[in-house]
């Protein structure tokens, strides 16, 4: 039976907070939010793989909610962070708000998925 890799992902998840910028949006460096964009898109393909690893093994169906909701949630961050990094900058003063708004839906979910791995840590 394939297991998933708790810590790994934790680490991953620690990785991500620390690349998630702090600065006000205008001042983002395009080359911060490509950065992000490839962590987040890896870590996207890492946790669909362990959301199918914790359906097959039919264990703990609330962790399995909680994480399949916040991996929605980051495919739309990715998409946005994707748009950012593409355009250069906050040119647009709608898309830098998507950003903004975006990053904190990020930093929403992270904590929800961290939580959610640490209950699997303990079972």
């Amino acid at each position: 039976m394939k297991k998933v890799n708790v810590i790994q992902r934790l680490e991953e998840i620690e990785t991500l907070k620390h690349y998630i910028p702090t600065s006000k949006v205008s001042q983002i460096k395009p080359s911060q939010l490509s950065n992000l964009y490839l962590l987040t898109k890896s870590f996207v393909s890492d946790l669909i793989e362990d959301c199918n690893t914790i359906y097959q093994n039919n264990s703990s169906s609330s962790n399995l909610v909680e994480l399949a909701n916040s991996l929605a949630s980051l495919c739309n961050v990715k998409r946005i962070l994707r748009v950012y990094a593409l355009n250069d900058g906050c040119e647009d003063e709608r898309l830098c708000h998507g950003v903004g708004h975006y990053l904190a839906k990020l930093r929403k979910n992270l904590r929800k998925i961290e939580k959610a791995f640490r209950s699997l840590e303990l079972a």
